[in-house]
């Protein structure tokens, strides 16, 4: 069993995406706090119905900041201090006070609302343990978009909500940033400042007549002093067709998947 939280760097390996596995499946934490997982899913331990789940598939949405693989059971500490939990269920592994067998759909591990750590027994197949703090977890946010998706075309531009979210009571300043732009697109938001809780606006705009077709991800970071958190819009560029007028996207690159094990969390 590996458990692994955001940030964490391997010896020799430099900063990569916390990974935890065990009999046949694995997670991945990307540091927007989602949580993607594949390999063998008899359980439904990656959030999904019980078989097998060969291509990478998305177990948690967001404000997950650590991840631990038990046998065909899976936990996630969030940002909040809750511990979720997906999977097998046959000695109450799951925590949640539920007699089922098992769990396809995450859910709350009872009594823990101040957890900064959770780990899966190797040594049992059927524990598992959480580290809580004696003390208020400190207050942080999340980002998302909506939509966060689109498709540009050249010399035009498109817009996105940028959605924030206190997290244990949090009233910070978050000042919004992004990174991973393509050549002779610009990104601007309005307001570039915004109150955890608020929105804003993200307006991408494209110029170059020179830029080939392609898919991509575009990383907007939240910084409020020394906390940063960051979600991914994925941005197709693509030309309208002279026949028809409507956009013909590029060849996408799966950029959530390929990129997922050289981004790191940062």
């Amino acid at each position: 069993m590996i458990s692994a939280r955001a940030g964490e760097t391997l010896k020799g390996h430099g900063r990569m995406p916390p990974v935890a596995a065990r009999y046949h499946f694995a997670l991945a934490l990307r540091s927007d706090g989602s949580v993607w997982g594949w390999g063998s899913n008899p359980q439904g331990q990656l959030g999904s119905l019980p078989g097998s789940v060969t291509n990478m598939t998305k177990v948690m949405q967001t404000g997950v900041t650590q991840i631990a693989a038990g046998a065909n059971t899976s936990y996630f500490t969030h940002d909040n201090g809750q511990v979720l939990s997906v999977g097998h269920n046959p000695e109450g592994q799951l925590g949640a006070g539920i007699e089922v067998d098992r769990s396809s759909t995450p859910v709350a591990v009872v009594g823990l609302t101040r957890a900064t750590r959770v780990s899966a027994s190797s040594a049992n197949q059927h524990n598992a343990f959480a580290f809580s703090s004696t003390q208020p977890l400190p207050p942080t946010f999340r980002l998302g978009f909506s939509p966060d998706s689109g498709v540009l075309l050249r010399n035009k531009t498109i817009k996105s909500q940028v959605v924030t979210s206190a997290v244990n009571g949090s009233t910070q300043s978050i000042t919004l940033t992004a990174t991973g732009l393509p050549s002779g697109v610009t990104a601007s938001f309005n307001p570039p400042v915004v109150q955890a809780g608020g929105t804003s606006v993200m307006t991408l705009t494209r110029n170059t007549v020179i830029e080939p077709f392609d898919t991509l991800e575009i990383t907007v970071t939240g910084t409020a002093g020394s906390t940063s958190r960051q979600s991914f819009y994925l941005l197709t560029l693509a030309d309208p067709n002279p026949a028809s007028g409507h956009a013909v996207p590029g060849p996408k690159n799966d950029a959530p998947f390929t990129r997922l094990l050289v981004r790191g969390n940062s």
